[in-house]
């Protein structure tokens, strides 16, 4: 239930990188669980025109594909690094304004720690002694850890407890309404047959070489599978080094396996899910692996605190860094069919709290405790 609050209220909502089911989307929920108030909050959103393109126009604009429409109380805006001074300064001047911060690394970041408003810090990452750092924590007046270990690991380093919020998905757009041989005859992908399907940066943390590594076993070994690779943010020097193996993969198993480097469109993303039979996670996973298991992929994943906390036993997990157990993961996921996986997926994120819709509403309480206080 959301608090009642004395005055209505700015927020000053900071993006981080490309993140458009969190930069706008989270900001949209909240804006549509207001709808109902009598409490007007106006969102001022700061994001850069790549997380526009990539999808974020379709909480803003009223376009045809467009999957959500625009609320009125919140007010989007891709600002160029050298106006986004005077844009902040504008905000912070005005009563009544909380910045929420994701980014603690970005340049400005000292201005707005500086400012008298009141600080919302949002975690996106594994905390270290470096991470956020004891000078950002000193300075702001909420801290939200969106997974249980993360929160943990905050009052391990710094002694401190975080509001957990679970981020997560809306239901009405990852969901299992589109058949998934209509998902793949609309993405070009053949339809006989299973897909797998690995898409994140092509960076260390993400270990694309281990991935590689299983599926060049599985597709010697059959015939029946198509592994789809999707990478973005290539790291030059990694891609360099597995250049051989995935131009060699190309070459020997031509459409059985699909590389590409490319932004996908967020609008697309429900499609790829549901197109999967099975979803990859190499690394640490997050919003993904809640948007794969609620189209009913089946979800392989490293064996770590955040897969298991948000998967729980819908995942089929491997050891880290052992391409071995990965393979194995692979066949055990490869001999299920996947709607073996729906009921319990489904229980898994209401168990989880994995819906926007319960996230904004834990985040406005947040705000409004906050506002109320000062």
């Amino acid at each position: 239930m959301v608090l009642e609050l004395k005055n209505d209220f700015i927020i000053y909502f900071q993006g981080i990188g490309i993140l458009v089911g969190y930069n706008y989307a989270l900001p949209y929920y909240i804006g549509n669980s207001l709808s109902n108030s009598r409490l007007y909050c106006k969102i001022i959103c700061e994001n850069d025109l790549v997380s526009f393109f990539l999808g974020g126009y379709r909480y803003r604009t009223n376009k045809v594909k467009q999957l959500l429409l625009p609320h009125k109380n919140v007010r989007y805006k891709e600002y160029p690094s050298k106006t986004l001074i005077a844009f902040i300064s504008k905000y912070l001047a005005r009563k009544r304004t909380l910045l929420h911060i994701n980014d603690v690394k970005a340049k400005y970041i000292k201005i707005l720690l500086k400012s008298k408003a009141p600080i919302v810090l949002t975690i996106h990452g594994y905390p270290s002694k470096t991470y956020p750092g004891k000078d950002i924590l000193d300075n702001v007046d909420a801290v939200i850890a969106p997974y249980d270990y993360e929160g943990y690991l905050l009052h391990k380093i710094y002694g401190i407890k975080p509001k957990i919020i679970h981020h997560g998905i809306d239901p009405t757009i990852f969901n299992t309404k589109t058949d998934p041989n209509k998902a793949k005859k609309i993405l070009g992908i053949r339809t006989n047959g299973k897909i797998i399907t690995w898409i994140a940066r092509f960076d260390e943390s993400k270990k694309p070489w281990l991935f590689l590594k299983a599926v060049t076993k599985l597709l010697e070994e059959r015939q029946d599978i198509t592994v789809i690779m999707y990478t973005r943010a290539v790291n030059k020097c990694l891609y360099y080094t597995l250049y051989k193996h995935i131009n060699n993969l190309r070459k020997r198993f031509k459409k059985r396996f699909l590389f590409k480097i490319r932004w996908i469109p967020y609008i697309k993303m429900p499609l790829i899910y549901r197109a999967s039979d099975i979803y990859v996670s190499t690394g640490i996973g997050g919003i993904d692996l809640i948007e794969a298991m609620a189209s009913n992929s089946i979800v392989v994943a490293e064996d770590n605190p955040i897969s298991r906390e948000i998967l729980g036993d819908t995942g089929i997990y491997y050891k880290e860094n052992d391409a071995s157990s990965l393979i194995e993961s692979l066949h055990y996921a490869l001999s299920n069919e996947r709607n073996k996986f729906e009921k319990k997926q489904k229980v898994q994120i209401y168990k989880y709290k994995g819906l926007w819709n319960l996230a904004a509403k834990e985040y406005i309480n947040q705000y409004i405790n906050i506002l109320n206080n000062t």
